[in-house]
């Protein structure tokens, strides 16, 4: 069951995608090019001035919380630090990113991909991620808080956005060192996400001495959230000098979940379906013929309600330097 709604949440997330294919030129079966064709021209950018290989360095804390009226429990995973390679062109970016343990004896172990696609004013983000192993802490209480090896967590999203003006230097031209002509210009926003997240333990992730604190509701063992949702903001690209640049976006939004819950002794769904969204971004570029740097500030804020008085969260916050090399030495110029 939970199967068939993820599949019709990603159906709803996808209904601009449609319409978005259909508007493109290389679809317009007067020129017959084909499926063939139309996968080269949506997602591949045969120009090597383009292209981009990209090494990483990523610090990325990704917590969640539960909490009820009184009290807030966090879980924090640890060895937030990585390093990784990805590829980049002007219509895709692909980063693979593995985590370095430096703590031996209670280690999170790391699984994090991520990417983007842009298909003319039409942009999507993409992710997957999987954790295990988390710090819990009672915040609301002298607590010390323990390691929880057996609890894990797993989400995968996806983002979509239209960029209203087609003058603004697309995000993946940032991101990828293409850089043609770029001036100074802002433009709204609007799409849709959808996300899955699922956390699990051995046991109630609720910790023994915080225990008499939760309803039994609250004494979660399994948890499946689905959620979509609509959103929308503003992005500003300023160029600074020749060679800087600065991108900044902030997208809040809303949606709804639908959340089945395990715990100890029941299992119900969650009877209170609304969630809010935000995600903010600051790019600060240096852009070269040969070679570009980057250097990623971002936040992604999820708030959700269970029901029975109990509230969920997701708070992401990832720092990350990128060097690129370019196939090819392109033309930096300045307007």
């Amino acid at each position: 069951m939970c199967f068939y709604r993820c599949l019709v949440f990603f159906i709803l997330v996808m209904t601009p995608f449609p319409r978005m294919l259909f508007g493109q030129d290389s679809l317009q079966h007067k020129k017959g090019k084909g499926i063939k064709a139309l996968i080269d021209t949506m997602f591949i950018d045969g120009d090597k001035s383009h292209m981009s290989i990209r090494a990483l360095a990523n610090f990325k804390d990704d917590n969640f919380k539960l909490s009820n009226s009184e009290n807030t429990l966090l879980y924090t995973p640890n060895n937030p630090g990585g390093v990784g390679v990805g590829f980049a062109s002007s219509k895709l970016v692909l980063d693979l990113i593995l985590n370095i343990k430096s703590n031996k004896e209670e280690v999170t172990d790391r699984f994090d991909v991520q990417g983007n696609i842009l298909l003319k004013q039409e942009y999507f983000v993409f992710q997957i991620q999987h954790y295990k192993g988390f710090n819990v802490r009672n915040t609301s209480i002298n607590d010390p808080g323990i390691f929880r090896r057996d609890i894990s967590s797993f989400v995968t999203s996806l983002s979509y956005l239209h960029i209203f003006n087609s003058e603004v230097q697309p995000f993946n031209h940032i991101q990828t060192g293409v850089n043609n002509n770029p001036k100074s210009d802002g433009s709204f926003l609007a799409g849709s996400y959808f996300n899955y997240h699922r956390v699990k333990g051995d046991s109630t992730i609720v910790t023994e001495s915080s225990k008499d604190l939760f309803n039994d509701e609250a004494q979660i063992v399994d948890v499946e959230k689905f959620a979509v949702g609509i959103s929308g903001g503003y992005a500003y690209f300023l160029k600074l000098s020749k060679k800087f640049h600065v991108l900044a976006v902030l997208t809040p939004g809303f949606g709804i979940h639908f959340s089945n819950i395990q715990t100890e002794t029941i299992r119900y769904k969650a009877d209170e379906p609304w969630e809010m969204f935000a995600y903010a971004n600051i790019v600060l570029g240096y852009n070269t013929p040969k070679f570009y740097m980057e250097f990623h500030a971002e936040n992604v804020l999820d708030f959700w309600t269970l029901g029975y008085g109990n509230k969920g969260s997701m708070n992401s916050s990832k720092l990350k330097f990128v060097f690129g090399w370019k196939f090819v030495k392109s033309k930096v110029k300045e307007r």
